[in-house]
């Protein structure tokens, strides 16, 4: 039953420079079985996996995250996996950058449950270089402001299937009426 994603990109100004990201994925289990998340990515790619704050192991083979159920319960699990973000799906230049998570694409970008039928809510927290602007599918709930960065906060989503999971960042500007829609 219900999946959600509160996730968190760290973008940087340089295109060369990875996106380090962290996911916290809540999910439910009726039955103890190993929990299986695409992540077409190099094993290289992810950095932790945890839960209740405790390191806990997980094999990586065929583009999956294997986490065995003796490391889960039943009812609701949250894993925090932080990681570095696949950009393969990720249309990335100079100052502007954005995802296009066609199905099956969003597995490239990071580990989820990448089928269209898991629909889930997404929580985005973006950190991007200071003169740069967000959109994402929620709405916008806060910006913060540093000396050379800024956070972006969006609000939830309501369940969508992940390749409709989007943003975009980068020296653009929008009108609010578009944010709206």
């Amino acid at each position: 039953g219900g999946v959600s994603y509160k996730l968190y990109f760290s973008i940087p100004m340089e295109r060369s420079e990875a996106i380090m990201a962290e996911s916290v994925i809540s999910f439910e289990l009726l039955n103890l079985i190993p929990v299986v998340l695409d992540f077409k990515e190099a094993k290289e790619n992810i950095i932790s996996v945890t839960s209740d704050g405790k390191k806990i192991p997980y094999t990586f083979k065929n583009e999956h995250i294997i986490i065995q159920p003796e490391h889960l319960k039943e009812g609701r699990n949250e894993l925090n996996i932080q990681f570095i973000a696949g950009e393969s799906s990720l249309n990335r230049s100079e100052d502007l950058m954005y995802t296009l998570l066609v199905p099956d694409r969003c597995r490239t970008l990071m580990p989820c449950f990448d089928q269209p039928d898991i629909k889930a809510r997404f929580k985005l927290t973006l950190k991007i270089p200071a003169g740069w602007q967000a959109i994402a599918n929620g709405e916008r709930i806060r910006v913060e402001y540093f000396n050379d960065y800024k956070l972006y906060e969006f609000g939830e989503t309501k369940p969508l299937s992940t390749y409709l999971f989007a943003f975009s960042v980068g020296r653009f500007s929008y009108t609010e009426r578009f944010m709206d829609n």
